[in-house]
Formats: C-alpha cells, sequence, structure tokens
C-alpha cells in the first residue's frame, strides 16, 4: 500500500455485517478471522473504533464479527493478511 493509502475496505466477516453483502459471492469468507502481519512499513488497525498499530513489532489478530478498516503509514505498508475459519479446515472456495 502507498505511502497514507486508505482503499483497504471497512468490512467484517458476519454474515449479519458488512460481510453478508460483501461476500455473498464468496460465502466461505464469511465466519473468518484475520491475522495481520506488516512485512514492511506500518500502518494503523481500525477496529470497531479502537486504532491499533501495525508495524514489525505488532501481529494483529481480528475477529469475524469486527468491522476492520486498514490505513497505511508515511513510509507505506506491505501487508500479509491470513484468513481462515476458526475450527474449520482449508476450503478454497474458489478465487477471488
Amino acid at each position: 500500500m502507498a505511502p497514507g493509502a486508505d482503499e483497504y475496505p471497512e468490512h467484517d466477516h458476519s454474515e449479519d455485517g458488512i460481510g453478508g453483502q460483501m461476500f455473498a459471492k464468496r460465502p466461505q469468507q464469511l465466519g473468518q478471522e484475520e491475522v495481520y502481519v506488516a512485512l514492511r512499513g506500518s500502518g494503523t488497525l481500525e477496529a470497531d473504533g479502537e486504532r491499533y498499530p501495525l508495524d514489525q513489532d505488532h501481529i494483529v489478530r481480528v475477529g469475524p464479527a469486527v468491522k476492520r478498516k486498514v490505513t497505511a503509514g508515511p513510509d507505506g505498508l506491505r501487508l500479509l493478511a491470513l484468513g481462515a475459519t476458526p475450527g474449520e479446515a482449508y476450503d478454497a472456495g474458489g478465487t477471488l
């Protein structure tokens, strides 16, 4: 993500929240939690109104129902986002 970029969409993975509409064509993503790892640069995760740093010193886990948005810091952000449904086996479910 470029410095200050904020195009990462605000979303959750809840059927009753934003995710219900966002992932209507990819229902395998409903119920997923995500783990964010900053590989380079820094940024901020806003999760349910609270702000958390994303940098080399922090790894962040976000539950399925939590509304989240990532914004890159002044040096940009290379972000690894890992998503999976707790307790479920991996299901590729097609392409993104």
